[in-house]
């Protein structure tokens, strides 16, 4: 993952946005995150990141819902238009 994260963060010019998922697969130790960040402010010191690397993410990341208060800090909603992630013929 280290690679391909450099590879993108390298090779591309300047890049806005860094959207991980799947944060609750893994501890954070295990994705070995605090490495991953510095990695990643060391190559693109502006980048935004979503809260999906615990511990170090810019704004939080609300999947399938919108909360009935809003998030101390930034957020975006990450939401379907039919329920689910894959594909729904109409």
């Amino acid at each position: 993952m280290f690679a391909q994260v450099k590879e993108l963060l390298s090779n591309y010019g300047e890049i806005d946005l860094k959207r991980f998922d799947g944060g609750w697969e893994r501890k954070p130790e295990e994705w070995q995150a605090r490495q991953l960040h510095e990695m990643i402010r060391s190559l693109q010191p502006h980048l935004l990141i979503n809260s999906r690397l615990r511990g170090f993410g810019d704004f939080d990341t609300c999947e399938q819902f919108i909360p009935p208060q809003p998030p101390q800090r930034t957020w975006e909603a990450c939401l379907t238009l039919n329920e689910s992630w894959g594909y729904n013929p109409l």
